[in-house]
């Protein structure tokens, strides 16, 4: 059926306040990173067949103006993906869940812009006649506190077969395949 898919500009950040804002997020939604480059992080949520396996994959890109953010978001459901849909029938409540996920990510990117203090705007380098030098000096920006450590990460085994990572079933005590559909 497809994935969801949004690209978000987020103005005067860098990559590394992005990253940090999106950690949070998946701390807040309890999900965990399943592949982490400087550019790209894809984050699982949910586990197990009857739940359904929820999948944001995300990749940054710096501009001139901040950082472009694009997102993909879908539910894997024994072998096939399904996009996040707030009303979705099949696969119901694990699409509907991951696009409440998705969407919360989505409001938190688009207020990075608008947040003030971490925003940065270029200075001018020689004021202009036309502008007055500022008579004193700006207040300091309020000091952040880092971001929480991330969960500790499940173990990731990769089948033998075709190298993805396995998924633990609890209600089996076995490791499964996705990819492959069977057990290990």
């Amino acid at each position: 059926m497809g994935r969801t898919v949004q690209d978000i500009a987020v103005q005067g950040r860098n990559i590394q306040d992005v990253r940090n804002e999106i950690m949070s997020w998946m701390n807040s939604v309890g999900a965990w990173i399943v592949d982490d480059r400087q550019t790209y992080i894809k984050i699982q949520d949910g586990v197990g067949i009857w739940e359904g396996i929820r999948y944001f994959e995300i990749s940054l890109r710096q501009d001139q103006n901040g950082v472009v953010v694009h997102t993909e978001g879908y539910v894997k459901t024994l072998g096939s993906e399904s996009d996040l849909s707030p009303g979705a029938i099949s696969a119901a409540l694990p699409r509907r869940k991951g696009f409440r996920a998705i969407q919360d990510l989505w409001n938190r990117l688009g207020h990075m812009s608008a947040r003030g203090p971490q925003a940065q705007t270029p200075a001018p380098s020689q004021p202009t006649p036309a502008q007055a030098p500022p008579q004193q000096a700006p207040a300091p920006a309020p000091q952040q506190r880092p971001p929480p450590p991330p969960p500790p990460q499940p173990p990731q085994y990769p089948c033998q077969k075709c190298g993805k990572p396995l998924t633990f079933i609890q209600q089996y005590n076995r490791w499964y395949c996705y990819t492959c559909q069977t057990y290990a």
